[in-house]
């Protein structure tokens, strides 16, 4: 009797432990890292939104243009395939990779909101985080001296919807209004009108504009600081370490730092690779 309860136990181990490895195999092969599909479908889809100077449509050319361009046609030709640019809001743009609209999302700082849905690679460079205001408010009596002078009854702060800016702001700011918009063009029609009184992004953009615009500048001080990368889907260790490899490649090879020449992008320093 006991030899057969024993015979019978160990039937059942074994085959417990057999349906378990079919399960196992199940979950193995049900997985498959994007990189993988990306290399049989022969395309990249990448999402992006405007970001100027790294991303943006060149109005000589009316295509899309910049630091971020150079960059993905660089990852494409490594990787043999085609880049195909798939635009999108700031706002949903980790929506739209959950969603398969595309397989990474374009150059984006890091923000732990992000986090909670996504994979970032990186970082490829740092920049902090300032304001740009009008001229004619800046001054003693006036305004604005500094930075800490936004966070006030009565300012009016403008910044691009779903932009680090906006996550990082949301938690500090409690007094100025905050006043969200589409995206960074209709913050800098937005300031230049009067309809808001501050603009809030990365210092590497805001140089560009305060070159462009002579009636803007920047006001003293730095109120955070951000390092910027790229996200890929939630989970995928594989395209993730991948990505890891190609920015430190990159990097070794100097083209991080001759894309961000060639643009002209100020205010940004290229984060060295352990």
């Amino acid at each position: 009797m006991k030899y057969r309860r024993a015979t019978v136990l160990g039937i059942v181990i074994v085959l417990a432990a057999f349906f378990l490895g079919l399960m196992s195999v199940d979950s193995a092969t049900a997985y498959e890292s994007k990189l993988n599909t990306i290399a049989k479908k022969g395309q990249l889809r990448v999402g992006w939104a405007n970001w100027f100077p790294y991303i943006h449509i060149d109005p000589k050319t009316n295509k899309i243009s910049g630091f971020t361009v150079d960059f993905y046609e660089e990852m494409a030709r490594v990787l043999n395939v085609k880049l195909v640019w798939v635009e999108d809001k700031w706002a949903t743009l980790v929506a739209g990779m959950a969603a398969d609209k595309y397989d990474m999302i374009c150059n984006a700082n890091k923000s732990l909101s992000r986090l909670l849905a996504a994979e970032y690679g990186g970082p490829i460079a740092r920049t902090d985080m300032r304001y740009l205001v009008r001229k004619a408010d800046v001054g003693p009596g006036k305004k604005f001296e500094t930075w800490k002078d936004v966070d006030k009854k009565g300012v009016r702060l403008g910044l691009a919807m779903g932009t680090t800016a906006d996550k990082k702001l949301t938690d500090t700011i409690k007094q100025a209004e905050i006043v969200r918009l589409q995206g960074d063009p209709e913050v800098i029609l937005s300031i230049r009108t009067k309809k808001v009184d501050v603009y809030a992004t990365d210092e590497m953009t805001l140089i560009l504009l305060e070159k462009e615009y002579p009636e803007l500048t920047i006001l003293p001080g730095v109120w955070s600081s951000s390092e910027m990368g790229l996200y890929v889907p939630q989970g995928d260790q594989i395209l993730l370490n991948w990505v890891n490899w190609f920015i430190w490649d990159m990097k070794r090879e100097g083209k991080i730092e001759g894309w961000l020449e060639k643009y002209e992008i100020k205010g940004v320093s290229v984060v060295p690779t352990p």
